[in-house]
């Protein structure tokens, strides 16, 4: 990613099975996210990588609709470009400058995420989460 690549980490399985918490860990277990935010800014410390930017988003898929977990829970709407480009209109976007800022993100869009009970899972969420980070070069 530090070389204009991309990446994707996507995590799929049945109800209650760990979804959730192998990307967010709990307590003194430390998830994915925690991990990602972690290389990421130590990476931003050598010198060739000191001028990029970094930011944030987070919105769910909930019943066909799309929300943005950093902005009160906004309906966002999708729409294609001239160029088949899709995107989200009005996805907040924050600017983050450490680790700690890429989690505490992380968590005020989990506090307003869809989550119920399951037979499997006492606090499932409903929803699909996608959280974003993006990597900039001014210019």
């Amino acid at each position: 990613v530090f070389k204009g690549k991309k990446a994707t980490c996507f995590a799929y399985g049945q109800t209650g099975s760990g979804k959730t918490w192998t990307m967010s860990g709990e307590g003194d277990v430390i998830g994915i996210y925690q991990m990602v935010a972690r290389d990421i800014f130590a990476q931003l410390e050598k010198p060739d990588n000191r001028h990029i930017s970094i930011s944030v988003s987070y919105f769910e898929i909930y019943q066909g609709h799309i929300f943005d977990l950093l902005n009160k829970r906004n309906r966002l709407m999708v729409l294609e470009d001239g160029k088949g480009k899709v995107g989200l209109k009005g996805l907040t976007e924050y600017s983050v400058k450490n680790a700690s800022e890429v989690l505490d993100a992380i968590d005020q869009g989990n506090s307003v995420r869809r989550q119920g009970s399951t037979s499997a899972n006492a606090r499932s969420s409903r929803s699909h989460g996608i959280f974003q980070i993006f990597l900039r070069v001014p210019g």
